[in-house]
Formats: structure tokens, C-alpha cells, sequence
């Protein structure tokens, strides 16, 4: 019987169902098992994407997570995604992927590695990494990194940091064995820059059907902060920038006399205070902010309470490019 393949799967935001966001790689991870092969999470202690960080003693440590092996990696804290800070993190995360060469015991070997976006400077010890095992590199593209810091923080091509990330970039596109993504268009933006990859799939975003049966009820107290008897607009998710939460915001604002209608933000995020402090000016009665909820209670939400779902995008080429095929 020939042993199990070895998958390691790199993303410092990946989360878990117990610690929330990011959880696409804890499915892809279930999923792979099924198939025979061994995969292993390697993400960090902290991201501010994380309901639950990890608090950890040493800088690697071991978890197994519904029988799913994760590898964490001790890192910085910082305040929100626009702090300085998460540079630093992104650095130090990526310096001590390069230590996990040799840590038998706490990792196999690889025979395929696959590194994630968005954080882009872990792609240098990814590379290098399956050079060293002699294990396949799989690149995948979730958001075009450094792309959103020069549209939408609005920070010069020509910066040293941008130009560096650009050819790091650049760099995985040309070493992958394999590029994936879930963006519907994305072979328009390779175009757009010039390159050319070997092989190249898009895999759109998924859903467990299954466990839409396991839905959790919402807690009493989170029940009772949505009005009763409403037409309920909803967006749940991470309150970012790119998220055009302020259209959403204005809409309600648009529709405030209409007594029926109800506007619901369920979630957190960098774009939070400001989104809430926009409604206090406009003096809105009809909108109502919730804190983040787990991912079955979404469904619960979603299926029972919620009447429209909104979903939005900054006005940008970035997105202009990518979404057209649809």
C-alpha cells in the first residue's frame, strides 16, 4: 500500500469552524483526506480576521482540528488590517515558514504545497520549501496581491514595497506547477500584466451542502435585536472596504419613511466604527448592527430572518476586471 500524499497548505489567515474565518482551506483540507492524501494547515497565531486567536507558548505548535492537522505559527498581534504592524506580521510569518525545514516531528514532508493569498511574502519559503522536498507548488489566487494596496489604499505603484511584491508575484506565476483561483476572469488580469502560466484552473468558491442541514440557532438575545415583523436587507460578513458597505447604508437612508423596511449588518471589521458613526449622522432608526456570528448560525440567519441578502464592491478596475465575465 503506498503511503499518503503529503499536502501542506499555507495561508496565515486560515481560520477554522472554533476560531472563524478564513475557512475555505478547512474544507479543501476535509476534502483531500477523502481522497487519500494527508494534509496539514499551516496559518498564524494571530489575524484580524480571527474570532479566536490562538495563544501560543512556543512558535510552532501542533493542533489536530476534527482530525485535520494544523500547524501554527506564533506571530505578532495587531490592531486591524490597516495597522502597520501587519507588515511586520506578514514578515515574521514568512521567515519562519523557512524553520520548518528539517522539524520532523512536527511536520512530514511534503509531496504538494500550496500557498494562498492574500499575503504574498510567504510565496519566497513556499517556493523554496517544495525546491527542497522536490514537492509540486501550487499557487493560489484568492485576491491579486499587491493589486488592492495600490487601488484601493492608494499607494504608488513605484513604492519600494509594491515593486518588491509585484515581482515576488510574478515569480509564483513562473514556479508553479499549477495556478488556481476562484476568480471567474482571472485569465483576463494574467493577460493584462503579461503572464503566461504552465497550467492554470479556476475553482469558484464552494458550499457544504450538508451542513446546511446542521444549521445553530441564533442565541435569544441576538433574536431579540431584530425587529419583528420587517422586510429584513442583510449583509453578513467582514466589514471592509472593499465591501461598499456605505451604499448599503445609503440605501436605508433612502428608504428610512418606509416603515416596513429594515437594513441588517451582521459582522466586523476595519470599515466598522466608520459605517456605524455614518448611520449616527444620517440619525437612521432603521438599520441595526450585530457582532460577528458563527457560520452555522449564518445559515439560521439567513433562512429564517432575512428577507434580501446584499453583497457589494467598490467601484474599481481591480473588480471591473475580474467580475466582467459574469
Amino acid at each position: 500500500m503506498s503511503k499518503r500524499k503529503v499536502v501542506w497548505i499555507i495561508n496565515e489567515y486560515a481560520g477554522s469552524p472554533y476560531h472563524c474565518m478564513e475557512y475555505g482551506h478547512y474544507y479543501l483540507a476535509r476534502e483531500l483526506k477523502k481522497y487519500g492524501y494527508k494534509p496539514y494547515i499551516i496559518t498564524a497565531s494571530f489575524s484580524h480576521l480571527l474570532k479566536f486567536p490562538k495563544k501560543l507558548k512556543k512558535s510552532y505548535e501542533k493542533e489536530v482540528i476534527d482530525d485535520i492537522n494544523y500547524i501554527w505559527i506564533k506571530t505578532v498581534t495587531y490592531k486591524g488590517g490597516t495597522d502597520k504592524k501587519r507588515l511586520l506580521k506578514w514578515l515574521q510569518f514568512s521567515i519562519k515558514l523557512f524553520f520548518l525545514l528539517g522539524k520532523k516531528g512536527l511536520i512530514e514532508e511534503p509531496d504538494y504545497i500550496i500557498a494562498s493569498t492574500p499575503e504574498i511574502f510567504h510565496l519566497i519559503p513556499s517556493m523554496y520549501l517544495a525546491r527542497r522536498y522536490n514537492a509540486k507548488f501550487i499557487y493560489e489566487v484568492r485576491d491579486i496581491w499587491p493589486l488592492p494596496l495600490s487601488e484601493i489604499r492608494r499607494i504608488s505603484q513605484k513604492h519600494p514595497i509594491i515593486k518588491l511584491m509585484s515581482k515576488i508575484e510574478k515569480k509564483a506565476y513562473k514556479s508553479a506547477n499549477l495556478v488556481i483561483s476562484v476568480l471567474p476572469n482571472f485569465q483576463e488580469y494574467l493577460k493584462d500584466i503579461g503572464i503566461k502560466v504552465k497550467n492554470l484552473e479556476i475553482i469558484p468558491n464552494g458550499i457544504c451542502i450538508k451542513e446546511l442541514e446542521n444549521e445553530e440557532a441564533l442565541p435569544k438575545n441576538l433574536i431579540e435585536k431584530i425587529p419583528n415583523n420587517k422586510f429584513i436587507v442583510a449583509y453578513t460578513g467582514t466589514l471592509g472596504k472593499t465591501n461598499a458597505l456605505e451604499f448599503l447604508i445609503k440605501a436605508a437612508k433612502i428608504l428610512e419613511k418606509n416603515e416596513k423596511i429594515n437594513f441588517l449588518i451582521v459582522g466586523k471589521g476595519e470599515e466598522e466604527e466608520k459605517l456605524k458613526r455614518l448611520a449616527k449622522s444620517l440619525n437612521l432608526k432603521n438599520i441595526t448592527f450585530l457582532p460577528p456570528i458563527s457560520k452555522k448560525q449564518v445559515f439560521s440567519l439567513l433562512g429564517g430572518y432575512v428577507d434580501v441578502c446584499y453583497i457589494g464592491l467598490i467601484k474599481k478596475n481591480l473588480y471591473i476586471l475580474l467580475m466582467e465575465a459574469l
